[in-house]
């Protein structure tokens, strides 16, 4: 979970620090693609011994990393996939992270409506994990994108 969370959080950081709709550089981009191809490469031998555990995370992993690079049609390929598999394994919690991910790229792609869609779906799954801070912070973003 280390490499999943670290892959994540440094794509996160890629993220903020450039912030939404700005060109990433290119030095940063590919030490992170560098991180996060070892940390997919180690989730699928992990996964070769629990699918269901680890799936999700794997396509959640290469939906950032698609995003960032710019290839959107893909990652939001690979967001749903991972909501998708999120769910089938009952992880709601991931399928809400999944979700509220998802949301964040939409909207910094200018995508209001699929990003207004996927926060619901991230909201509800948060509600029903019973996670009342996500929730809150969850409805901040949705007052925010529909103002």
């Amino acid at each position: 979970y280390v490499k999943f969370y670290g892959a994540l959080n440094l794509l996160q950081g890629l993220k903020k620090k450039n912030g939404i709709g700005a060109r990433y550089e290119t030095k940063p981009v590919a030490k992170a693609e560098k991180f996060c191809k070892d940390a997919i490469k180690f989730l699928k031998s992990a996964q070769a011994l629990s699918s269901w555990n680890y799936s999700n995370k794997i396509q959640l992993l290469e939906a950032e990393l698609l995003s960032i690079k710019g290839r959107n049609s893909e990652a939001a390929f690979r967001y749903k996939a991972a909501i998708t598999s999120s769910r089938s394994s009952k992880f709601i919690h991931e399928e809400g992270f999944a979700a509220e991910r998802a949301a964040i790229h939409y909207q910094t792609n200018g995508d209001k409506e699929d990003a207004i869609n996927c926060f619901n779906q991230a909201k509800r799954c948060y509600e029903e994990w019973g996670s009342g801070m996500k929730v809150d912070f969850i409805e901040q973003k949705l007052s925010l994108l529909m103002s």
